[in-house]
């Protein structure tokens, strides 16, 4: 059952209410692939809290997101591949049946250690509801005592705008370059993380390339839990590489996960301002980024 607080509902866009308007009341499907982490902390309307990765059909079966099509068993929905997120691992999925466009990002690793996806809509007025998810396919995972460690890999996320005048009308899709740095041994008690994403493409809902962006996302140092291989909640920033401007800002988290902690699948979640200029050259809008990464060492 789900509790409701006041929206306009048409064919053509949700208006969301202020923080979540989606509280579930009772037995979400339950999370069934061990080590999991969602980005409902970092942004409350980011509400999925269970990803499935079908390998004998090659979709997606997504729980507790809205309007994306009750289509498969327990009240969740499937999601289909559609495509390649320019020139990376990172695939392109949309949801089969539902009011709503959803549009998604999943990549699960070569090895199969770990996977991660993210989900947005531009169904509603303001950002609207969504998701993302880092997974690894254990429950815990033995972490090195001590060492500093590389971690190199590939970004995919999501972005969606306000509905405004001259404001894209679809989602877009964003690649990058991922390298995170880890020393195991300090602090003491957990290990110490930092990182960057850069290189970033831009692609339209098709998989077109639409062209470099000029910023880079800073991920800031922050904590690893040495009994769950979960990386505490910390700032993320867009940086403009041109201007230095800070154009977004959110959080980010991560999991650990493969032999001995050598794959890490994360999170990060951006609002700001756009770095490049709508169609109608008006003046750059707000936006959501939902994005996920995976890197090995």
């Amino acid at each position: 059952m789900w509790v409701k607080c006041a929206a306009v509902v048409s064919l053509l866009a949700l208006a969301a209410c202020g923080g979540n308007p989606w509280v579930e009341e009772d037995g979400a499907e339950p999370d069934v692939f061990g080590g999991s982490i969602y980005a409902t902390d970092l942004d409350e309307q980011l509400t999925m809290d269970s990803m499935v990765y079908d390998s004998e059909t090659g979709e997606l079966i997504v729980n507790n997101i809205p309007f994306d099509g009750a289509n498969a068993p327990n009240g969740q929905a499937l999601y289909a591949r559609t495509g390649a997120v320019g020139a990376t691992s990172f695939s392109r999925y949309e949801d089969t049946a539902g009011t709503l466009a959803y549009y998604a990002v999943f990549r699960r690793s070569t090895s199969g250690a770990t996977q991660a996806g993210a989900f947005a809509t531009s169904g509603y007025i303001d950002f609207g509801i969504g998701g993302a998810s880092a997974q690894r396919n254990t429950e815990t995972v033995n972490l090195p005592a001590s060492g500093e460690y590389s971690f190199t890999g590939e970004y995919a996320a999501v972005r969606v705008f306000e509905n405004a005048a001259g404001m894209p009308n679809q989602p877009q899709y964003v690649t990058g370059a991922v390298q995170i740095e880890m020393d195991f041994g300090d602090f003491d008690e957990v290990g110490a993380i930092v990182g960057v994403i850069s290189n970033r493409q831009l692609f339209d809902v098709n998989g077109t390339a639409l062209g470099p962006m000029d910023d880079f996302v800073s991920l800031a140092m922050s904590e690893i839990d040495r009994s769950t291989g979960v990386v505490a909640a910390e700032t993320a920033v867009g940086v403009s590489g041109n201007t230095a401007e800070e154009l977004t800002s959110g959080q980010w988290t991560a999991i650990l996960g493969g032999p001995n902690g050598t794959e890490i699948a994360g999170i990060v979640v951006l609002e700001g301002l756009a770095n490049d200029t709508p169609p109608d050259g008006s003046t750059p809008g707000n936006v959501r980024e939902t994005g996920v990464f995976i890197a090995l060492r």
